[in-house]
Formats: C-alpha cells, sequence, structure tokens
C-alpha cells in the first residue's frame, strides 16, 4: 500500500503544496482543486454491475431481527401486568368498602353491635 500511495503523491508533482498554498500574500486555499486530488472522483460507465458487485460482496442475512419486536412485546406485557394489578386491588378495596358500609347498616338495623361472646 505504501509503494502505491508514494506513487500517487510523486504522481502529483513537485509543486503540490505550493500549488494548495496559494501565492506568499494569500491566505492558504482551503480546497485542492479536483484535478489535484489524489483519487479522483472517477464515475465507472456501468453502474449497475458495480453495484452488484458491491451487493454480492455482502454475506447473506444470518436470520430474522426480531429484537425490537420482542422487547416492545416485553414491555406491552409489562404494562398490562401492572394494570391487572392496579384492578385487582381497585376491586379489593371496593370490596371492603362495601363489606364495612354493609356492617354499619346492619349494626344500625340492629340497634347494638352484637353480642359479646368469649373469644375461642
Amino acid at each position: 500500500v505504501g509503494a502505491a500511495l508514494n506513487r500517487s503523491l510523486a504522481a502529483l508533482g513537485d509543486d503540490f503544496l505550493e500549488r494548495t498554498r496559494g501565492a506568499a500574500g494569500e491566505r492558504p486555499a482551503r480546497a485542492a482543486k479536483a484535478d489535484m486530488l489524489q483519487f479522483p472522483g472517477e464515475r465507472p460507465d456501468d453502474w449497475e454491475a458495480l453495484l452488484a458487485e458491491a451487493r454480492a460482496a455482502y454475506p447473506p442475512r444470518a436470520g430474522p431481527r426480531r429484537s425490537k419486536h420482542k422487547r416492545r412485546e416485553a414491555r406491552r406485557f409489562k404494562i398490562i401486568r401492572r394494570q391487572h394489578y392496579v384492578a385487582k386491588q381497585q376491586k379489593k378495596a371496593a370490596h371492603f368498602r362495601a363489606m364495612e358500609k354493609r356492617s354499619q347498616l346492619a349494626e344500625a338495623r340492629r340497634g347494638w353491635d352484637g353480642p359479646r361472646l368469649p373469644h375461642p
């Protein structure tokens, strides 16, 4: 690679740096002209063949990619389980409130809180 690089730099000529810097009083040039570049932007005539060759160089894809789908699914199921847990807690709280109200109504209806039986 080094020899090819040296040949390419040698092909640019000895005054390459002076041409890119500009005159003594001027500011340095910001970019070299296209004809002075080391690798000129050559465009091949047959782009389709070049692209087909590039595509052939890539290995085939190794299986499906479903990691994002699995992550989204896991997040969704976790949210659903949390919602079910909250709904269950709300149902339990509503049941306890109803039973407490029923006990208070029964006690008010009886006029007393029931017999004092010994606790076994």
